[in-house]
């Protein structure tokens, strides 16, 4: 592999990055069509109405439940556990 050719994929790579997580911190459709970035209060209460079994934790299958969460669920999920802690969520969600 050329240089050239791996700093595209690298290019690519990262642009897809950053549109899986522009997309993760959106709503479903707002009004008029548009879409609307969640707050923070928005957030937390996605995860909390995703944890079914109200152990402070999303496990892949509750994380399907939050758009575009089970994409980053590795790179949230920091600790490698299989489980998305409230704190690691919020981490994640919030800048």
């Amino acid at each position: 592999m050329t240089f050239k050719t791996r700093k595209r994929m690298q290019g690519a790579a990262a642009a897809i990055v950053l549109t899986t997580s522009a997309a993760w911190a959106q709503t479903s459709m707002g009004p008029a069509g548009a879409d609307k970035a969640m707050s923070k209060q928005e957030m937390m209460a996605a995860f909390t109405k995703a944890d079914a079994n109200k152990d402070g934790k999303l496990d892949i299958v509750e994380a399907e439940n939050v758009p575009g969460l089970v994409a980053r669920f590795k790179q949230i999920d920091t600790d490698g556990d299989g489980m998305i802690s409230k704190a690691e969520f919020e981490k994640a969600a919030m800048p």
